[in-house]
């Protein structure tokens, strides 16, 4: 049973949503090294690792995953937006997600093509997904 309603939009809507992939999940923390030397280890709320990369996960993610996934709160936003997206697209997480409880969307920021590609998607509005393609889920039912 997810112990409050960030677990519960991670684990329960990104599984149901990821038909098309095979998903292991566990819900945060668990560590994911960004980079080993200046011991820069995040704990996203939720990642994807693609196929061809899952030689990076060991006991802990050793590199950037393809999606890392952020449930905001009031105590963790500002560094969820900020600081977080920032090592995110310095180390190569190919896109980020910004999943907001409190007005019910989720921001999605594509950093593949060296441009941040920043879209917001809101109430029955299916999310749109570069390293998903095909997801289908609309927004409204990750906050069921």
């Amino acid at each position: 049973m997810p112990s409050s309603s960030k677990d519960l939009i991670c684990s329960g809507s990104v599984t149901s949503s990821c038909a098309d992939w095979t998903v292991e999940m566990d819900v945060s923390p668990f560590d994911v090294i960004l980079d080993a030397e200046r011991a820069l280890v995040v704990q996203p709320d939720v990642v994807f690792i693609s196929t061809e990369r899952l030689a990076i996960v060991r006991e802990r993610v050793h590199g950037a995953p393809d999606l890392a996934i952020e449930v905001l709160s009031s105590g963790t936003a500002l560094h969820d937006r900020t600081v977080k997206l920032e090592w995110y697209r310095e180390y190569g997480v190919r896109e980020s997600w910004l999943v907001d409880p409190v007005e019910c969307a989720v921001e999605i920021l594509n950093f593949e093509s060296g441009v941040d590609r920043r879209r917001i998607f809101a109430g029955r509005a299916p999310v749109e997904s570069h390293v998903l393609p095909g997801l289908t889920v609309p927004v409204g039912e990750f906050f069921l």
